[in-house]
């Protein structure tokens, strides 16, 4: 089971030839058992959605709002903005799962595909003929007419809208792991009567850990030598082997694409491997919201598009206490466990094929993605490896 989450943050609106910043931070942790099956990571909330909706979006699709013309008329998800907001922001995402199903959501979606139209040759084929009409759209051209989403996504909300107050009442949970994202200083996701601080899906997939784990070639009970094997076409990151209670076996900060790494697992590494994987998810540069965002900047943006989506991610690293929450949510699967686990962050470009996402806002904000997967493969016991085997 695979949870994501969409982290956003947005700024004050007013009249201004720059749009203002909309971060959407993505993260999502998938685990794995030994034999390389996957398993529900957390207990989700009963009142998650499972079933396709039964009417369309209540609001406008953003994909439909009027684009910059140079004149201006003014796996769960969080939101922050410098300021105080006046207004709501306009929302629509869609995702895909290319290797899976669409399993739970939440808010209620407006749209639910089955993977077979989603994944099918017909929806690629019009995915490429949409992807060719968003780059012939030129920004300063006024109404260019409406485009279609994506008919690859399995799930669609049209008209979210983001808000600093919940539009409706939360649900009650007892879920931990609930309270502890909307603890989160993050604006509020709403549709319908739902909202929530954050947007939530997660798919049952066929996917496979990237990793492979063997017996070198001079293993013995002495010298217990081993090697990470990455077959896929992805590097992988911040690679932990953590042996019981969380002891740090190894550490590779890196395991390109089809290449191997090979350690000693006969004592502790130095380090803290929660500080490593903090250190390596934190985005140090901007490591919590900026308080205030100016116009006067070189990066102003402008001709914004509502009908064209922001679908590549810019980095993988999220505020500190995007991060500490993961950690608090996380902490006792990763560095407690009474076997060998293999933790590691998936490559964003992998994400993007294995999960698709589209995020479209109005002309007065730009998104900048980011997202970030955390892979947790548990119950290992390297000592019963045999020579080959994984």
């Amino acid at each position: 089971m695979l949870i994501a989450a969409i982290l956003l943050s947005a700024a004050v609106h007013a009249e201004s030839w720059c749009a203002y910043p909309l971060h959407a931070h993505e993260w999502g942790v998938e685990v794995f058992r030994a034999d390389g099956h996957r398993e529900p990571p957390v207990a989700m909330p009963g009142w998650f959605h499972g079933e396709a909706p039964s009417a369309g979006p209540e609001g406008t699709p953003v994909r439909t709002l009027p684009a910059d013309s140079g004149v201006r008329t003014l796996p769960v998800v969080h939101f922050y903005g410098p300021g105080r907001w006046a207004d709501t922001v306009p929302l629509a995402v869609e995702v895909g799962f290319s290797q899976g199903r669409a399993a739970a959501w939440y808010p209620q979606a407006d749209l639910l595909r089955s993977p077979e139209e989603a994944n099918g040759g017909a929806a690629r084929r019009q995915l490429a003929a949409l992807q060719k009409q968003r780059a012939e759209r030129q920004a300063f051209m006024g109404d260019s007419g409406y485009l279609p989403g994506d008919p690859t996504a399995q799930l669609v909300w049209d008209a979210l809208s983001l808000s600093p107050e919940p539009a409706s009442s939360p649900q009650e949970t007892d879920v931990s792991w609930v309270p502890a994202l909307r603890g989160l200083d993050a604006l509020w996701v709403n549709q319908g009567g739902e909202s929530e601080r954050f947007l939530f899906y997660e798919a049952d997939t066929s996917e496979r850990p990237a990793l492979r784990v063997e017996r070198g070639e001079t293993w013995s009970p002495q010298r217990p030598h081993y090697l990470l094997h990455n077959d896929t076409d992805h590097p992988v990151h911040s690679v932990l082997v953590l042996t019981e209670g969380g002891t740090l076996g190894f550490y590779a900060p890196q395991i390109p694409a089809g290449s191997s790494a090979g350690f000693l697992l006969d004592k502790p590494g130095p380090d803290d491997p929660r500080a490593l994987l903090k250190d390596a998810l934190v985005d140090h540069a901007q490591p919590v919201l900026a308080t205030d965002y100016s116009w006067a900047r070189e990066d102003c943006v402008m001709g914004r598009d509502p009908a064209v989506p922001v679908t590549q991610a810019s980095d993988h690293r999220l505020f500190e206490p995007e991060v500490d929450a993961i950690l608090e949510i996380w902490g006792e699967r990763f560095f407690a466990a009474d076997d060998t686990v293999i933790l590691y962050r998936e490559d964003t470009e992998s994400l993007a094929e294995l999960m698709p996402l589209s995020l479209y806002t109005d002309m007065f904000h730009f998104l900048d993605l980011r997202r970030l997967g955390l892979v947790l493969w548990e119950g290992l016991d390297l000592a019963a490896l045999t020579e080959g085997g994984s």
